[in-house]
């Protein structure tokens, strides 16, 4: 079979337990196994699912690990708009908001909570096997989807750049000879238009092509200010894919696909949640900004109000543009080699954060500015100017501007074999990456200063100036041994090697303020080297690691498999993006290690009209990285990244699909983690106070998720079907924060010492709804939607931002209506 018939095969309608939910709102949200496919109307039966986990086809009852899929037609039903959306379809997966742009996956307790641009993830994100570097260039991951594959757990053999969570691969449709195209045109709250079409079909003989465009449009903000009443929330989205199909020759086939996204929407507004003072001793500026404080701080639990300082420009301004090959080229009826080359780049052209959480007018906030001789005295009637930023109607407290670009490359080729009662993979992979992310921190109004009389109040602006370069290479093989009849074994390794050059530089802004305070002049850089001299801080991290994976696969019958697995992941060091005023903050941590072990099973039950998954897993953790905090004798609190020694996490999850009769599809599934730092890890916690962390939860990680799904689609009459549906997901409380033990002796008892009860996150539970009528020959559907139907209000994540403790909220309610058509 050539390259091509197999891309073919994916395209059209031999999948189509993944590939044809236009037919009805078919889902299954569940722990192990998500399938997301149509409704039979004449089949009591759950068709089968083919993915590609382990880079070919197969099907996902027959592979020995736990696997959520689904259909791109069943994402656009629930409302999957990118790959945060994922978290709330997958138990087990965790997505946190944060401000500074890049979202964070956490994969059964494994996650990596840094907000740099050059921070990659333990969970790693594809796009047809071709990995997105960093998580922030995710964003627009999800257009025109086949379907989606998570898999959980390390991947360390098969997806070796730094997967010790698990991996999401998105599969996007691919080109096929049949002319096709379709639109699908949405209306909802808050005035959004969503709209994304395709036009598939050949182009000559031997090439076809696939065009897939969307936006997402909104002007009307579903975030209102607390204190001015001003809205935040526009949404300004807009993708496209290329794909381009050719037949080189007999045995030569090629794939090219070009991506663009860009993401002009406003960033999140933060709720405050109360005041936080990192430096009680400036009593007289806490004077003053305590009444604003109060005043921004949200009233109760309303999802539709944030608290932000008015008058600033909080549009995101990203883009991102991908290119990626892929040759295949069949050597023999046996052997393939593949080859698959991608560059991806992303720039943020300036893209603003108040992460302050609020403002105050100038007329107060000038009485507390620095006189000039930087004597740090209140009120002593020579205020300096404001400045330049500060000629805003308000003055914020703490306001980032992000200026970034991301260079990728990478290079896979693999050979690839397929026997009787054996297959094996082998290849080696090539990454280069680079990174420069510069952060300009506008700071006229704070209390976050030690050491400078205490009265230091406005430090100008300052830049942290961060450029990382990355170079990784890896080896690796994968087999696979049908032992008889009931038995299969798997085995693969994986050797990485990786290197990163980094250089850092907090200088001033070049108002002079921010320099001044270091005896420096503007524009210089203020962090200390190990030298004692100040400059740009410069060091280099090489590591190398041996990852892997051992599966036996039991066939019990044929409807019933077990499995047991052994795999290791890694992920390499980095160094953090930290606005240092001295080299310590800018140490890497070493890379982390993660030894998992796992039972499941996959059974086929009633005739084949349930599926029922189960998985029991324990994570041996080492070195686990986290963003940290570390006390400054300037700012008081600032970030670095640190690792915990050692921490395990014990975890189970079932699933449960069922097609009791015709038409009706019932789900539910669940996952349970248990997590726990290790022995005695003494770290300071956000208020700087050195804490045992032994016994702690991880953060963003739920001990318990639920999903709960139902769908029923039955005739009106020979050419039209109607179909109504929803479904419900559970995630418990979870921490924002490390939760520590017990205090170490000779800490001050007076501050607060346990987990903040700011930084608990309750539980919450969504509810999603839809109705509607579509065409039998799947020409067209039209269908009403409601999201978060409860007006659940949830928080995503929790911020010790200077001066205050902010919430980052979920939607409100949303609904609408949604039209489709295609044609054959």
């Amino acid at each position: 079979m050539e390259f091509s018939d197999r891309w073919d095969i994916f395209a059209r309608n031999p999948l189509s337990g993944i590939n044809t939910l236009r037919r009805g709102a078919l889902a299954s949200l569940t722990a192990s196994v998500a399938v997301l496919g149509p409704v039979q109307l004449q089949a009591l039966e759950i068709e089968e699912v083919i993915v590609t986990a382990q880079k070919k086809a197969q099907s996902i009852n027959d592979v020995g690990m736990a696997i959520t899929a689904f259909s791109g037609d069943a994402m656009k039903e629930l409302g999957v708009s990118d790959t945060t959306d994922m978290a709330a379809l997958t138990p087990g997966l965790t997505y946190t908001s944060v401000f500074f742009g890049p979202p964070i996956y956490t994969m059964r307790g494994v996650g990596f909570k840094d907000t740099s641009y050059n921070a990659s993830a333990t969970v790693g994100v594809y796009v047809d096997e071709a990995a997105i570097a960093y998580p922030i260039m995710t964003l627009g991951a999800v257009l025109d989807l086949e379907r989606v594959e998570v898999l959980k757990g390390p991947q360390g053999t098969l997806y070796g750049r730094n997967n010790t969570g698990g991996a999401i691969n998105y599969i996007a449709n691919k080109p096929s000879e049949e002319f096709e195209a379709g639109i699908t045109a949405s209306y909802g709250r808050y005035n959004t238009f969503e709209t994304e079409g395709y036009i598939n079909g050949a182009l000559s003989e031997n090439v076809r092509g696939r065009l897939a465009v969307s936006t997402t449009q909104s002007n009307e903000g579903w975030q209102r200010n607390v204190v001015t009443g001003d809205r935040l929330g526009e949404q300004d989205n807009s993708a496209l894919r290329l794909s381009l199909a050719a037949d080189l020759n007999q045995d030569l086939d090629a794939l090219l696909q070009v991506g663009w996204w860009q993401n002009q929407s406003d960033a999140p507004g933060g709720q405050v949640v109360r005041a936080a003072y990192q430096s009680p001793g400036n009593a007289g500026l806490i004077a003053v900004m305590e009444p604003w404080i109060e005043a921004f701080t949200a009233d109760g639990e309303d999802n539709k109000v944030a608290g932000w300082t008015p008058g600033q420009d909080l549009s995101n301004n990203m883009d991102s543009t991908s290119v990626t090959l892929r040759l295949n080229y069949a050597i023999n009826e046996t052997l393939n080699l593949t080859s698959i080359s991608s560059f991806a780049q992303f720039e943020d052209d300036g893209g603003r954060r108040d992460i302050g959480g609020f403002g105050v007018p100038n007329a107060d906030a000038a009485v507390f500015l620095m006189g000039p001789d930087l004597t740090g005295n209140l009120n002593d009637g020579n205020p300096i100017p404001l400045a330049p930023e500060t000629e805003w109607p308000w003055v914020a407290n703490f306001l980032l501007e992000n200026d970034a670009e991301i260079d990728t490359f990478s290079q896979e080729i693999r050979l690839s074999a397929e026997y009787e009662n054996m297959s094996w993979i082998a290849g080696l992979y090539y990454a280069q990456d680079e990174v420069r992310s510069i952060v300009t921190q506008h700071i006229p109004l704070t209390t976050n200063s030690n050491g400078l009389g205490g009265g230091v109040i406005n430090f100008g602006s300052a830049v942290q100036d961060g450029i990382s370069e990355t170079e990784t290479f890896g080896l690796f093989v994968h087999t696979e041994w049908q032992l008889g009849d009931d038995f299969r074994l798997t085995a693969g390794l994986r050797y990485s090697d990786d290197k990163n050059d980094y250089s850092n530089c907090l200088r001033d802004g070049g108002d002079g303020l921010f320099g001044q305070l270091f005896g420096l002049g503007p524009g210089q850089c203020v962090t200390r080297l190990s030298s004692g001299d100040r400059g740009l801080f410069e060091d280099s991290l090489s590591e190398d690691s041996i990852s892997g994976r051992l599966n036996l696969d039991w066939f019990v019958n044929d409807d019933i498999m077990a499995y047991a697995s052994f795999s290791r992941g890694f992920k390499a060091g980095s160094f953090p993006n930290n606005a240092a005023t001295v080299a310590g903050q800018l140490a890497p941590v070493v890379q982390e290690e993660l030894n998992a072990y796992e039972l499941g099973f996959k059974a086929t039950l009633d005739e084949g009209a349930m599926q029922l998954n189960g998985s029991v897993y324990y994570s041996d953790y080492t070195d686990k990285q986290l963003l940290g905090v570390a006390e400054d004798p300037v700012f008081g609190v600032l970030r670095r990244l640190v690792n915990v020694p050692e921490s395990e996490i014990y975890g189970a999850e079932l699933d449960v699909q069922w097609q009791p009769m015709d038409g009706l599809f019932l789900s539910a599934g669940a996952a349970w983690v248990d997590t726990e730092v290790k022995g005695d890890f003494l770290a300071p916690n956000a208020f700087a106070q050195v804490i045992n962390y032994g016994g702690s939860k991880f953060t963003d990680t739920a001990d318990l998720q639920l999903t709960a799904l139902i769908n029923y689609e039955w005739p009106i009459n020979d050419s039209i079907n109607a179909f109504i549906g929803a479904d419900a997901s559970y995630t418990d409380d979870m921490h924002a924060d490390y939760e520590p033990g017990r205090m170490i002796e000779g800490v001050d008892a007076s501050a607060p010492t346990q987990l903040d009860s700011a930084f608990l996150i309750d539980g919450y539970t969504l509810v999603n709804a839809r109705l509607g009528i579509a065409s039998s020959e799947e020409t067209w559907r039209l269908m009403l939607w409601g999201r978060n139907l409860t007006d659940e209000f949830y928080v995503n994540n929790v911020r010790n931002n200077l001066d205050t403790i902010v919430n980052y909220v979920g939607m409100p309610r949303t609904y609408g209506i949604t039209v489709e058509f295609h044609h054959f």
